[in-house]
């Protein structure tokens, strides 16, 4: 199998049913996504949570606070007409659209950082059709 690059640390926090959760912990639990095309929000359950070990990680802070940190190819919804870009090309002053989809959290610095001994990240599989997305730091992910 090819090596996952899209995918998220351990405990980043995944928008749930109840409260959020961390994505190494979900077990076909309901997560909450939206399709981009009808605007509609869902809770489904995920089908599978896949891992793999990578040697590279993109740790994006934002201007709240939090850092992502996401594989090379993990994708976010960036505004200002940009969209869908990988984290690897996002760049510091772009602005990741949050769950509400009105809201935005702004990049203040984008940093792939090296990890010589592999570290893990998580990706989230599931059985929905159309432009899905969840939701991860309560950020817009694919």
């Amino acid at each position: 199998m090819a090596e996952l690059l899209n995918g998220f640390v351990a405990n980043t926090p995944i928008s749930h049913t109840e409260e959020d959760i961390e994505i190494s912990k979900i077990v076909r639990e309901k997560v909450e996504f939206k399709n981009r095309q009808t605007d509609e929000f869902i809770f489904s359950p995920v089908l599978s949570v896949d891992s793999s070990t990578v040697n590279s990680l993109v740790h994006i802070d934002l201007s709240n606070d939090e850092t992502i940190k996401c594989g090379i190819d993990t994708q976010f919804l960036v505004s200002d007409g940009i969209g869908l870009t990988r984290a690897e090309e996002i760049l510091s002053g772009y602005n990741l659209i949050c769950q509400t989809g009105d809201a935005i959290h702004r990049i203040v610095n984008v940093e792939t950082k090296e990890y010589p001994d592999g570290i893990e990240i998580f990706r989230i599989t599931h059985g929905l059709e159309g432009d899905i997305f969840y939701f991860a730091n309560n950020i817009a992910t694919k």
